[in-house]
């Protein structure tokens, strides 16, 4: 019998409790997971990774409206996903 009592707790692990309480421990737990990967991530980093992405949509545009020169991609890598992140960093730390 107390085998059979384990089986049934084991396939339905939430039984009794509220659906209400479950989604508030689950919000909570995502709350925590957000503002420790907030703390994680810098500024300079979150500038970077949008400008990267922005290359990386710009390259495949370009791929796709016409059949670019390989030098404007390098171009697009460099202007886009390097230099003006760095500018933009550098203008923001000034700023603080």
């Amino acid at each position: 019998m107390a085998i059979a009592k384990h089986d049934a707790e084991v396939d339905q692990p939430n039984e009794g409790r509220e659906p209400d309480a479950m989604l508030g421990g689950l919000a909570i737990q995502f709350y925590r997971m957000h503002e420790k990967f907030d703390s994680m991530v810098s500024r300079e980093n979150t500038v970077g990774i949008g400008f990267i992405a922005l290359a990386i949509v710009l390259l495949f545009g370009l791929d796709s409206v016409t059949e670019p020169p390989p030098w404007l991609s390098v171009a697009v890598i460099l202007g886009v996903g390097v230099i003006v992140p760095i500018l933009i960093n550098e203008y923001l730390d000034g700023g603080e």
